[in-house]
Formats: C-alpha cells, structure tokens, sequence
C-alpha cells in the first residue's frame, strides 16, 4: 500500500472507533440521565408526602381567614 492509502485507511479506522466511543458515551448518558429523573422523581414524592400535612395546615389556615371576612 502506499502512503495516501494506508493514511486513508488508518483515518477510516479512527472514524469507525470515535463512531462506537460517541454511541457508547449517548448510551452511558441515557442511563445517568434516566437515573437522576427517577431520583428526582422519587425526591418530589417524598417531599409531597412530607409537607402534606403543611399544605392541609395551610389551606385550612387560608380557608378560616377567608370567612372571617365575609
């Protein structure tokens, strides 16, 4: 072979493997990501449950002001 086509060929090569690493990081990046969503899934609820009582407290609160000024 001669220079251009070993370069060519060695250039093609390069290519192919950046290829891979790129899907391989986008698969690895779609995990992290739906791992980090299900945690901030799960953070949300629990905060909704935690402040629940809070909230009823409040809108309860809210409520009473509500018809004193009627």
């Amino acid at each position: 072979m001669g220079i251009l086509t070993s370069d060519m060929a060695r250039l093609c090569d390069e290519i192919m493997a950046l290829r891979g690493a790129r899907e391989a990081f986008l698969k690895d990046l779609r995990y992290v990501v739906h791992g980090m969503q299900a945690g901030f899934h799960h953070a949300r609820a629990e905060m909704a449950r935690s402040t629940k009582p809070e909230r009823v407290a409040f809108v309860s609160s809210l409520k009473k002001t509500e018809k004193r000024k009627r």
